[in-house]
This record gives C-alpha cells, structure tokens and sequence, in this order.
C-alpha cells in the first residue's frame, strides 16, 4: 500500500519524528517551569503568612485607622532575598508576585478589621453615654 505513495512517507515520516524529537525537550521544559512556578508561588504565600502578623496589622488599624489602612495599601512589602538565591528567573519573579499579593492582602484585611472593631467600639460608646446622658436628664427634669 505505502509502495505507491513512492518515497513521500518516508519524507512525511522522516519529518514527523524530528518534529517529535526536537519539540519534546522544550515541552518537558515548559512542564517543569509551570510546576516551578507554581512552587514559587506556594513557597511565597507561606513565608508571607510566617512574616506578616495579622495580629499586628489588627492592633495598628484598630489603633491608627485610616493612615494604617493608607500605610498597608500603599507601602510595598520587602521580599526576602535569602529565598531567592540560585533561583530561575521565572520563579524569582512569580516569588516576588506572590508575596507582595498575599503580604498585602493580609496587612490590608487586617488593619481594616482593626479599624472596623474600633469604629464599632466607638459606635458602642457613643450610644451608652448618649442613653445614660438621656436617663440622667430625664432624672433631672421630672
């Protein structure tokens, strides 16, 4: 049957195996990045939660309020360095991505629920000085 295609197939065949053997190191190179990225990534949420206290955050929102909030939406978090010696280009950068993300999302959602509590602390206090203010003058008046 192949015998009245001539010499094409093996010209065909010929051509699909150096496709093959020349475009599989390159896939196995992009599979081992992606799962290298993806360790990236994980490696610097961890080390994020480790540096960042979210109790911390709590009492500086609940204490400085908005300037806090300001502070942790602004200010870019340092990344650790010692992480990232000897590492691909690819995962130093999706590190670095990844701890800047998480260490502010953590400093941000945490003062807000400092600032948060404080408000509704005050809230809370405001009322029961308004309402003992309000039964002292009725007292006073009857």
């Amino acid at each position: 049957m192949l015998a009245k295609f001539g010499g094409r197939w093996k010209i065909g065949l010929a051509l699909l195996m150096a496709f093959v053997m020349f475009s599989l190191p390159t896939l196995i190179n992009a599979a081992m990045i992606s799962d290298q990225v993806e360790q990236a990534r994980l490696d610097a949420e961890a080390q994020a939660m480790r540096d960042n206290s979210g109790i911390l955050w709590f009492f500086l929102g609940f204490l400085g309020g908005v300037i806090t909030i300001a502070i942790a939406a602004l200010i870019t978090p340092n990344v650790p360095q010692t992480a990232l010696l000897g590492k691909s280009p690819e995962y130093v950068a999706t590190y670095s991505d990844a701890y800047i993300s998480k260490a502010k999302k953590i400093r941000l959602n945490n003062a807000l629920i400092g600032c948060g509590a404080w408000a509704v602390l005050w809230v809370v206090l405001v009322v029961v000085v308004f309402a003992a203010t309000e039964e002292a003058t009725d007292y006073y008046y009857w």
